[in-house]
């Protein structure tokens, strides 16, 4: 069972820390002090509009004038929001915009924080869950082994009712990686699931495959518009190291689709990853850019486990 990314120990590859990015940080440090020092500008206020709610809960509108007293709370609550989000938003997106294109370089990659893995390129694809909404920030694009690699977080949401046509609900987060790959061994369609699944697909086209082991047929469900060519992608090696993840990875399972000479994998995660350290630490210290190269690290390193895009030894 692979281990948490917080869990998992940095290779040493991801903890080298470059020239450039030690004196990114320095930046980053300026400007983290230009945000604590507003904060604590603000600080008075925020106090005063809190204040305001106090007095308003104790029927003190009427003392100081609903004008003025009302004016103070939405002042105050205006103040508050932009101390607690506003600025620290602004820090996160300076940290990603500044850090994380040199981390993305460590590993031959390139990085955009609002950029999204190509997904439309498996808008016909069985693995995909039916959604009506994606959400994906922190997209690392690159070679990986020779073959173009895509992988950010994501997220799909579906609608809640036939009635709410504006409602909609979260029915998976975590990280989408695409592969496209030079020569693929595959033409059809395949698809590896899990049984027990949070969403719904469309399978339409594609058919169940029959599993020989029984161990991996107990947790996944493989589906192929080609009966030959799935028995070809899902070999013995596939299946030994989907079983050894039987025990779901950060609580759940994975989800594999062949389609048009790509694949696609989806690895559904808890935690938020790819997020710059509090910007109340020392930022100048390594621990933010180490964790982020490691949990990459540790995304590619899953998927080279899986054993998916090597060619089947003859």
């Amino acid at each position: 069972m692979p281990e948490p990314l917080d869990e998992m120990p940095i290779p040493e590859a991801a903890k080298s820390v470059s020239d450039v990015e030690y004196q990114m940080l320095g930046a980053i440090r300026d400007e983290c002090f230009e945000i604590q020092h507003k904060r604590m500008k603000q600080a008075p206020f925020i106090w005063l509009g809190l204040m305001a709610v106090f007095i308003w809960a104790m029927g003190g509108a009427a003392a100081f004038g609903e004008f003025y007293f009302y004016l103070g709370i939405v002042g105050g609550t205006g103040l508050l929001a932009d101390w607690v989000y506003a600025q620290r938003r602004r820090y996160a997106r300076s940290y990603k915009d500044i850090i994380f294109p040199h981390i993305a370089r460590a590993f031959d990659m390139q990085y955009s924080r609002t950029g999204s893995v190509p997904i439309n390129l498996f808008s016909g694809a069985g693995g995909v869950p039916l959604h009506v909404k994606c959400e994906a920030e922190d997209y690392f694009f690159g070679e990986y082994h020779g073959e173009k690699i895509h992988l950010s977080e994501i997220k799909f949401s579906e609608r809640t009712g036939e009635f709410e046509q504006k409602a909609t609900k979260e029915i998976f987060s975590g990280v989408a990686i695409v592969i496209e790959l030079k020569k693929p061994p595959f033409l059809g369609h395949t698809v590896i699931l899990p049984k027990v699944r949070p969403y719904k697909l469309n399978l339409s086209g594609l058919k169940p495959v029959d599993l020989v082991d029984p161990v991996f047929g107990a947790d996944y469900s493989v589906f192929s518009n080609d009966q030959v060519e799935a028995r070809f992608l899902v070999h013995p090696v596939v299946v030994e190291n989907f079983s050894a993840l039987s025990v779901p990875f950060f609580g759940k399972k994975v989800s594999v689709s062949f389609y048009q000479g790509r694949i696609l994998v989806l690895i559904p995660v808890d935690q938020n990853l790819f997020e710059p350290p509090s910007m109340w630490t020392d930022v100048r210290n390594f621990d933010g850019i180490r964790h982020v190269k490691a949990q990459i690290r540790a995304t590619l390193t899953f998927v080279d486990s899986l054993g998916l895009y090597k060619k089947r030894p003859q």
